[in-house]
């Protein structure tokens, strides 16, 4: 059977957070997050239902494959990279569901949402010694934005956009709108004596 991605809103219910704290405390889980440092019931449930919520805009979702819920994935609005508006995305696949791939399908299909939730670029903090999000990042299209010691900043544009040379003034999609006036006599209107003046 194929993988097909589909995603459910997170509920805001305690049932819900308790799939999300046995995943989160997943050993491999642990051994690749930022903190390196378990979760703790019922610390979490209040983690879950202020940090998991706290943007309308922005949902986090559960990643389904064939229906079944497989992962979690959430964008986080960041400091924007390059003038564009920016969400840090965290992706959470369940222990039983690695190895099939879905990060990089689930990663593809949040592209399309959050460009509908008006974010311009996309953004991923992975542990440099953490290869399974490095290659499904980047199999999804993220390129390596930067490295801060063991943290590697993968980026993925969700518009299309280029800097004026010697300006910080982007042009594309999503940006101001930006006028250039030409003025010129490179045609000939009138007689010649008219031209040469």
């Amino acid at each position: 059977m194929s993988n097909q991605i589909s995603f459910e809103l997170l509920p805001q219910d305690e049932a819900a957070a308790k799939i999300v704290f046995d995943w989160r405390n997943d050993p491999v889980t642990i051994a690749n997050s930022g903190s390196q440092k378990g979760k703790v019931w019922p610390d979490f449930l209040t983690e879950y239902m202020r940090g998991y919520f706290h943007e309308a805009g922005l949902p986090g979702y559960f990643i389904l494959n064939n229906g079944k819920r497989s992962g979690i994935v959430g964008l986080d609005r960041s400091a924007s990279i390059n003038g564009l508006q920016t969400a840090t995305v965290s992706i959470n696949i369940a222990p039983e569901a690695r190895g099939l791939g879905l990060g990089k399908l689930a990663l593809k299909a949040l592209s399309e949402r959050a460009k509908a939730c008006g974010i311009q670029c996309l953004l991923a903090e992975i542990r440099s010694h953490n290869e399974p999000s490095i290659k499904a990042f980047s199999a999804a299209g993220y390129q390596l934005h930067q490295k801060q010691g063991d943290l590697l900043q993968y980026i993925l544009p969700l518009v299309e956009t280029f800097k004026i040379p010697g300006t910080s003034r982007l042009i594309g999609e999503g940006q101001p709108c930006y006028i250039i006036a030409e003025a010129g006599s490179n045609w000939k209107i009138g007689s010649d004596e008219e031209n040469q003046i």
